[in-house]
Parts: C-alpha cells; sequence; structure tokens
C-alpha cells in the first residue's frame, strides 16, 4: 500500500445516511498527536472528544504528548496521569478453573470473614487470620493438595 493512500481520508456513510469522513488504519495516530499549535484547553477537549468515541489509546497518546508540551498546566498533567499512570498486567493461566469459587464466596461466604484474609479450596474455607502473614504461616503448616484461593473478605 502506498503512503499516499494510508493517509487519505475514506468516505463511509453512517447508519442514519449522514456521511462520516473517517480515516485509513494508523493515520488517526498521526492526526490526533499534534499539540505544538494548540492551547492547553483546547487539547483537552480534544481529549475528551477521543474519550467519548471510545479512542481510548489515541487519548493516552495525546495525554502524554499534552504533558510534555504543557509540563506546568495542572489540568494536562492530572489528565495525563489518570489515563497513563495504571497499566494492565496479565499473569499466565494457573490451569485451574475458580469460578465455582468466586460464586460461592460472593453468595455464601460467612459474615464472620469480614475483614479478614481468607484461604478457600472449593467451598471450603481451610484458613482465615487477620494479615496476608498470618494466613501463609498457617497454610505452610498445611499439607495441601490443591493451591487454595486467597482473597481479603471486604
Amino acid at each position: 500500500m502506498d503512503s499516499h493512500r494510508a493517509t487519505t481520508p475514506v468516505h463511509a456513510k453512517a447508519p442514519d445516511g449522514t456521511a462520516v469522513a473517517t480515516r485509513a488504519p494508523g493515520s488517526a495516530r498521526k492526526a490526533s498527536s499534534t499539540v505544538a499549535d494548540t492551547t492547553p484547553t483546547d487539547v483537552l477537549e480534544k481529549i475528551r472528544s477521543q474519550l467519548g468515541e471510545g479512542r481510548y489509546r489515541d487519548a493516552q497518546n495525546l495525554a502524554r504528548e499534552a504533558a510534555a508540551r504543557f509540563p506546568e498546566h495542572p489540568e494536562v498533567a492530572l489528565m495525563n496521569s489518570a489515563l497513563n499512570k495504571w497499566t494492565a498486567k496479565t499473569r499466565p493461566a494457573t490451569g485451574v478453573d475458580r469460578d465455582g469459587e468466586r460464586v460461592w464466596m460472593r453468595q455464601e461466604l460467612p459474615e464472620s470473614l469480614h475483614g479478614k484474609v481468607v484461604a478457600l479450596v472449593g467451598r471450603e474455607v481451610i484458613a482465615a487470620a487477620d494479615t496476608l502473614t498470618e494466613l501463609g504461616q498457617q497454610l505452610r503448616s498445611m499439607e495441601l493438595s490443591k493451591r487454595p484461593l486467597v482473597f481479603r473478605v471486604a
């Protein structure tokens, strides 16, 4: 695909029949990342617009660029922090289905366990303590055939 074609707007129709201009894949980031010739207020408005359209990655990128361009602006800094502070990390699957335990704990966990750290295997509470350290000590003294689900009960 030639470079001219990648950035040329593509015209489409919305469900109500009105014309909508869209961009080719990959060109939206280039079009949305210009903060050099704008004000912090305009950039914040554009970020909010992108969020409203579900364009979260574009909003993150624009917030990051705006924070670099306007480092002293408190709203820009706050928006950048809100959009870019956290990242999702995944762990490898354990191969253990915990859905039954999660449903049971939401529906039938005893009131006496609220505020405790709990170890659950199946529908059985095998240990409970006030702190994770105490729970770990209890679990180390047990012979376990299955890895427990450990969580704090709110």
